[in-house]
């Protein structure tokens, strides 16, 4: 049997059985055309409990913190860095985002030493 007698033999098989299953009708909402990535649009602040009370770092992250604020040397004044990120993750620029995932951002700087004090956060501290 020649190729192009099977090709044959497949194609007419291939039609029979799409004749017998019936296709889905079209999706009627059109697919929009992203502009942006998700991760670069403006998001209202996320809360803890997704109504309007202030967003707060639940105990066991603020545990955590402080534990990796210790185990990192050279660290003058454990108490203001926590504060500073408490202020960052809680009101800062990282309140967009969901608090662990704003909380792991903030620990990654402190333990690559890349951490800077917030502008926001030294003004309100010289107020």
């Amino acid at each position: 049997m020649d190729l192009a007698n099977r090709f044959s033999q497949l194609s007419t098989l291939i039609e029979r059985l799409e004749a017998q299953v019936p296709c889905p009708p079209p999706d009627p909402t059109p697919s929009r055309p992203r502009t942006e990535s998700p991760s670069h649009q403006q998001h209202a602040p996320a809360t803890l409990s997704g109504n309007n009370e202030p967003r707060k770092i639940p105990q066991h992250l603020q545990a955590r913190i402080r534990a990796t604020i210790r185990r990192c040397p050279g660290i003058s004044s454990p108490s203001q860095l926590f504060d500073e990120i408490r202020h960052q993750v809680e009101n800062g620029v990282f309140q967009h985002l969901e608090i662990l995932h704003a909380v792991n951002i903030c620990l990654k700087l402190i333990r690559e030493n890349r951490w800077t004090t917030p502008w926001d956060y030294a003004q309100k501290q010289v107020a």
